[in-house]
This record gives structure tokens, sequence and C-alpha cells, in this order.
């Protein structure tokens, strides 16, 4: 039995605070890290995993929370686009 089949018998609730977690996991990491290290692009793997496991609505949600997620990064470890 792979991970990803695993993951998809847990409750949708818990599902969503494995993906909200990762999210902010990456934060973190993309705060430490500098802001000309591509780490953003993990922000790919909880859109996947929620649209894949959850539905393609929280998918798109999770898609908006990732953007916010890498636009705070980049201001927060100063990386200004104005």
């Amino acid at each position: 039995m792979s991970i990803l089949e695993k993951l998809e018998k847990q409750s949708n609730i818990l599902k969503v605070l494995y993906v909200y977690f990762f999210l902010f996991v990456i934060l973190a990491l993309d705060i430490e890290t500098n802001y000309t290290i591509v780490f953003s692009l993990f922000c790919i793997i909880p859109i996947f995993f929620s649209a894949w496991c959850i539905d393609v609505g929280h998918g798109i949600l999770i898609a908006f929370a990732s953007s916010l997620v890498w636009l705070n990064a980049d201001l927060i470890s100063g990386h200004f686009y104005i």
C-alpha cells in the first residue's frame, strides 16, 4: 500500500490539517532561506494533495493560500516587488 493510498483513507479534516501544516512548514523554511533560493516550488505539493485527495474546490483554495504564503515569505525575507 502506497503512502498516497494510506492518506486517501484518512478523514477529510485530517487531510486539511496535513495540508495547512505543510504550508506552514513551507512558509517557515522559505522565510529562513534567502528569497533568491526558489524554495516556494514546494507549494505545489499541498495543491496537488488537496486537489487529488480532498476535492478540486479545496485544491483551488489551497492554490490561493499557497500564493499568499509565497508572497508573504518573499516580503518577510526582504524581497519587494515595487
